[in-house]
């Protein structure tokens, strides 16, 4: 494959036969960069990249005659990782609609859009009430200062300023997400290939999380060496052999995107395993049986005493998940997380909810008196409330 600056000559096998991209398709593809960025002097080296990397992923093409669809959805990902690295603030607007269309047909597309609309939400969430009020009726709503001041009852300086100081802030939380999802280094003395990630654990607050690509059995795992000191112990992990977790992580090194994308799988696939006995499993998709664990031994429940497995019979996998991870994956939790930062989770508690069995997780911040707590069906987990609090000041 060879691209120029303003050029490309490549034939590539995407397994299912060979296509080729002709100047023509090229300047499409530039152009669509140019359409994206604003920026004609960076518009090739966009569509340069994201030839790049379809180079590098062509055999997730299933469908030469989608080439273009395809590409444009690279290239979308590649220039919303541009934007976010180089914290552009005059692209923090309401995307054109027809923009979604290069998302719809790629998984990876899908995830990343996701990953963006995650991150900018917590940004968002973690301003003051007032600036991110300026800042959605501006970027969102593209009202005019004058506006503006009329429907924040303030005047139009002070706008201007909460303007100026709230794109800072989200810049600042854009960039604090973009260096937590570095790729994590190996410490002096790393016991069986663990590393180091910039992640906090959410169980206990205080220990960043380490990975490990186990590249010999091809499973990503995850552990708090706080939670868990012994190194043989494993709080997660994915296994590469099922094509499910594959589809998501597979060449991921990002430990941050790796734990978003299998939140957001946790939510979507075992929540919709609550809706009935089986559902198509995640290896082979035939029917696999759910199985909810509930243990309710004291009002105080431990985390690993309930939870749900998904056992399929035809080909052997099973999928877990505890109670406390379901609940983390919630959106509504991964933004509150998102935006604290740090916090931790206490012990579950047995309660009792219009005479229904419940059971409620909190999670609080661990550096402000935020906390969450979430309400849920004891033998169905279904979600039954999620209400935000604060702790008391101790001596207040």
């Amino acid at each position: 494959m060879r691209i120029g600056s303003k050029g490309i000559d490549a034939t590539i096998d995407s397994g299912q036969g060979e296509w080729g991209l002709d100047q023509a398709r090229y300047e499409r593809l530039v152009s669509y960069c140019r359409w994206l960025s604003r920026n004609p002097d960076i518009a090739h080296d966009l569509a340069n990249d994201a030839l790049l990397e379809g180079w590098r992923n062509a055999h997730k093409l299933t469908d030469s005659a989608g080439i273009d669809r395809w590409l444009a959805a690279i290239a979308r990902n590649v220039y919303l990782r541009w934007r976010r690295q180089a914290g552009r603030e005059s692209h923090l607007v309401r995307m054109p609609e027809h923009l979604e269309i290069a998302a719809t047909d790629d998984p990876a597309a899908d995830y990343a859009c996701q990953e963006l609309r995650d991150d900018l939400v917590s940004a968002l969430v973690s301003l003051p009430a007032a600036t991110r009020t300026a800042l959605l009726l501006r970027y969102r709503d593209d009202a005019s200062y004058a506006e503006i001041a009329a429907q924040t009852n303030c005047s139009e300086a002070a706008v201007s300023m909460r303007l100026t100081r709230g794109r800072a802030q989200l810049r600042y939380a854009l960039e604090r997400d973009m260096l937590a999802n570095q790729p994590a280094s190996a410490p002096a003395g790393s016991q069986r290939g663990w590393q180091e990630t910039r992640l906090w654990c959410s169980r206990c607050g205080q220990r960043q999380r380490q990975i490990r690509f186990d590249t010999e059995n091809d499973v990503v795992s995850f552990r708090c060496p706080g939670c868990d000191d012994d190194p043989r112990a494993i709080a997660s992990e994915m296994p590469l052999a099922n094509p499910s977790i594959a589809r998501m992580i597979a060449g991921l090194r990002q430990p941050a995107a790796i734990s978003r994308r299998i939140e957001a799988w946790v939510n979507d696939y075992f929540r919709r395993a609550l809706n009935g006995p089986t559902i198509a499993c995640t290896a082979c998709g035939a029917q696999a049986t759910v199985i909810r664990t509930v243990r309710p031994a004291a009002r105080d429940i431990y985390r690993n005493q309930i939870g749900m497995h998904i056992h399929c019979e035809h080909c052997g996998t099973i999928c877990s998940s505890s109670f406390a991870s379901l609940v983390m994956s919630l959106p509504d939790v991964r933004v509150f997380a998102n935006a604290h930062g740090r916090v931790r989770t206490l012990p579950l508690r047995q309660l009792d909810a219009a005479g229904q069995p419940a059971v409620q997780m909190t999670i609080e911040s661990v550096t402000g008196l935020a906390r969450l707590d979430v309400l849920s069906g004891q033998d169905t987990f279904a979600v039954l409330g999620i209400h935000p609090s604060s702790r008391a000041v101790p001596g207040g």
